[in-house]
């Protein structure tokens, strides 16, 4: 008899352990939800309040959401691929980054240049301002 009183404490108490934990996530994700609907909310007054749809400067809360809101990512489709063209597409890919970078740089470069003629320019104008003066 006082080994059925233990387990039927026992089983109360983990049933009262599940239930609390249970209140608890539950509690979370209303606390979650009503944070984001507050965020989306003041969003939208933001963007909406005004004279004639022009916009007021964002509140704190609309910064935080432009800054953090969750970016949508496009999947691309692609046709399943077989197993042996996996090692080639790797490399395409790798190949691909490679050349996309030495863009990059080569892009990077082009502006260094831009901006040492714009230098040179700024330069010879600062000369014929002195010439001019003298």
């Amino acid at each position: 008899m006082v080994m059925v009183t233990v387990v039927m404490v026992d089983v109360v108490v983990i049933v009262i352990v599940v239930l609390l934990m249970v209140v608890v996530v539950v509690v979370v994700v209303v606390v979650a939800v009503v944070l984001i609907a507050v965020v989306v909310v003041v969003e939208h007054m933001a963007r909406n309040f005004g004279e004639g749809g022009q916009s007021i400067r964002p509140t704190a809360v609309h910064n935080w959401y432009l800054i953090y809101r969750p970016r949508k990512v496009e999947r691309q489709s692609r046709p399943r691929r077989n197993l042996n063209s996996e090692r080639k597409d790797r490399r395409d890919t790798a190949e691909h980054f490679d050349r996309e970078r030495e863009r990059e740089s080569e892009r990077e470069r082009e502006r260094e240049r831009e901006r040492k003629r714009e230098r040179e320019r700024e330069k010879e104008r600062e000369r014929e301002r002195k010439r001019e003066r003298e």
